[in-house]
This record gives structure tokens, C-alpha cells and sequence, in this order.
């Protein structure tokens, strides 16, 4: 694995606005992102979450959450969010099946973005 991915990865857990499956601050941070009780879009599959911020930006009334994976793609978005102070996108690192269970516990209503995987290449 290249150094600068690893180095990525090391750095998501001190970025506020990603939270990781096996992160001990995951409800508190999302708990903290959520208080404000703004209308919520989940984009699964977010990627490096250029979407995700681009409708944090056009949309600064609503909350954002982009969920990957990958916590090396999910970097490059906190990052972005972060320089743009974008304080209504937030980003999960974790399979896009497991995010109902968290969001149960804030009975919080959101709207869903769900892109389709592509299909595989023929081989």
C-alpha cells in the first residue's frame, strides 16, 4: 500500500468531520453534526465526495453526509469541506449498509442519493 494512502487514512481520524465504523466518537460526532436538525441528504457511494460538497455549497441550509468505504477517497472531501468551511457536510467511512443503524438512534428524516454501480467490464 503506497505511503501517501496510508498516510491518509492515519489523518482521518483527527478530521471532525469523518467518523469511522470503528471510531469511538462516531455517535457524538454525528450527534454533534445533527443537532442543528436541518434537512439531511445521504449520498452512498459519495467516492472522494465531490458531489456530496457541491450541494453542501449550493444548499447551506440543509446537512450533508457522504458515505464510502473507502476512508482514502473520504479524505480528499473532509479535506475540501474543511478549507471551504463547509460546516453542513459530514463524511462515513463505512459499507453503505450499516448507515441505517446509526441513523436510527436520532430519528432523523433524510433524503437519499443512491448512484448505481457501474456494470462490470466484460472480461
Amino acid at each position: 500500500m503506497p505511503r501517501r494512502k496510508l498516510q491518509k487514512i492515519k489523518e482521518l481520524h483527527d478530521l471532525s468531520n469523518v467518523a469511522e465504523m470503528q471510531d469511538l466518537n462516531l455517535k457524538n460526532k454525528l450527534a454533534d453534526f445533527l443537532k442543528n436538525k436541518k434537512p439531511l441528504t445521504l449520498e452512498l457511494g459519495c467516492g472522494k465526495g465531490e458531489y456530496t460538497l457541491a450541494l453542501a455549497k449550493e444548499n447551506q441550509t440543509e446537512n450533508f453526509i457522504g458515505i464510502d468505504i473507502q476512508g482514502e477517497r473520504l479524505w480528499h472531501g473532509a479535506k475540501i469541506a474543511q478549507e471551504q468551511k463547509l460546516n453542513n457536510v459530514f463524511f462515513f467511512a463505512l459499507a453503505h449498509r450499516k448507515y441505517k443503524s446509526i441513523l436510527r438512534a436520532h430519528q432523523h428524516k433524510y433524503n437519499l442519493v443512491d448512484f448505481p454501480r457501474s456494470p462490470a467490464a466484460p472480461r
